[in-house]
């Protein structure tokens, strides 16, 4: 499946000769297997061929991923940070088509171990620099590496988070990646995710990190991979067996990569608008030393880089990084909506009057309709100089302030109202 997704010369080849394609390519399978799933895939639990079992099994657990950080953000015991995160995610939702809302996992946290980057990816949303530090696993590093994760376990609650050591920056650049991926196994219990565009510069180092994300990871690690002679590069040096819990990010024409209107790939004829940053929580940066809380988003004039940030900060040590994830809980987890809160919509939303006298919210990818009256007088109300007391009270001669309240509290946990800077 990763020739046929990735080489347009295969797929030609399969179309006029399958037999002779998988023998040509020491490719060990049923032709007629790899034709019948080529043509349609029938998705994770169709019937397939008994050749592709092992493929379907596979396809299955990288499913179960996205159950799994379900299953880890019902743990969360601070409901100020499990509020702000649901809010995000049903925000995000109402921003991403249907299969990337659901795709995204919304980390907690991710920790950069370099600043800037070697690789320079023609479409990275982050469109980081040129690579000019690392941080070494030097005990003080480590100290501080170790406190961010702690600082966010005893914030919210969880005896395991979900984290990458990276964002818009290669983690193979550090030269000390593996030992600070043993120290996040120490505090998590597992290996996180690693996706890699230089899985090629030391293939022995990508062949021991992939044996070490097999013993102690969870999920698929990913090799972005930039254009079709690379990705038959990586075929010819990584086995089958090596790849089987690899996924290849496919970021070429001849295999239909796409492109986010964001960073790097802002200006391109064929970007779509979209996002692939992944953290809704902490984004801590080792060699600037700056924390940021972040959350994906797909609002290109105003976040160009794909994420909103919420606050940002610096800091030295371990108890600056403890100081700042606590300061969060009281400045943004904690906030509620009362009489002084600001209720104006998104300024991504767009309220229309339709022909039938509905209100429509719209979004790049959804619509939403209220008919209701009440919900229409709030919704007309809503603005930048609007307060919770001002639309109760503008309400009031029609409609008591309970029902009123209560359809300003569901636009704020469905994330469509602008959740900025306010206490």
């Amino acid at each position: 499946m990763d020739w046929w997704r990735g080489d347009d010369a295969f797929r030609a080849r399969v179309e006029a000769d399958p037999a002779g394609t998988v023998a040509a390519y020491g490719i060990r399978v049923d032709p007629d297997a790899v034709r019948s799933l080529c043509d349609a895939d029938p998705g994770v639990d169709g019937a397939a061929h008994p050749a592709l079992a092992p493929y379907y099994e596979d396809l299955r657990a990288r499913a179960a991923v996205y159950d799994e950080l379900d299953q880890l953000e019902s743990t969360i015991a601070d409901p100020g940070f499990a509020g702000w995160r649901q809010r995000q995610r049903q925000r995000f939702a109402t921003q991403a088509p249907d299969a990337w809302g659901r795709k995204n996992p919304h980390l907690m946290f991710s920790i950069e171990l370099s600043d800037g980057c070697s690789i320079a990816c023609p479409y990275c949303a982050g469109a980081p620099g040129r690579l000019t530090s690392v941080s070494r696993f030097t005990p003080a590093n480590a100290a501080r590496f170790r406190g961010a994760i702690q600082a966010i376990k005893a914030m919210s609650g969880c005896s395991t988070l979900s984290g990458v050591l990276y964002h818009f920056t290669e983690p193979l650049d550090n030269p000390d990646y593996e030992r600070f991926l043993e120290a996040y196994r120490e505090e998590l219990g597992v290996v996180p995710q690693t996706t890699t565009a230089a899985w090629a510069k030391r293939p022995e180092r990508t062949r021991r990190l992939l044996a070490m994300a097999r013993e102690h990871g969870r999920g698929v690690q990913r090799f972005s991979v930039n254009s079709v002679e690379a990705f038959r590069s990586c075929m010819a040096l990584f086995t089958p067996e090596e790849l089987r819990h690899v996924l290849i990010v496919h970021h070429y024409p001849e295999a239909g990569g796409v492109y986010y209107r964001s960073g790097r790939a802002r200006s391109r004829d064929d970007a779509v608008d979209g996002s692939i940053a992944c953290v809704s929580g902490f984004l801590i940066n080792l060699p600037t030393r700056t924390i940021q809380l972040v959350s994906p988003c797909i609002e290109p004039a105003r976040w160009p880089k794909g994420f909103r940030s919420f606050a940002t900060s610096t800091f030295e040590s371990d108890d600056d990084l403890a100081a700042f994830v606590a300061r969060q809980r009281h400045e943004v987890f904690d906030r509620v909506l009362h009489d002084d809160a600001p209720v104006a919509l998104r300024n991504d939303v767009s309220l229309l009057e339709a022909e039938d006298g509905t209100l429509r919210l719209r979004t790049l990818y959804r619509t939403f309709t209220f008919g209701d009256r009440l919900q229409q007088r709030v919704l007309r109300h809503c603005s930048p100089t609007a307060t919770v007391a001002s639309v109760i009270d503008d309400c009031s001669r029609e409609h008591s302030s309970a029902p009123v309240f209560a359809f300003l509290q569901l636009l704020w946990d469905a994330g469509l109202l602008e959740d900025g800077a306010w206490r």
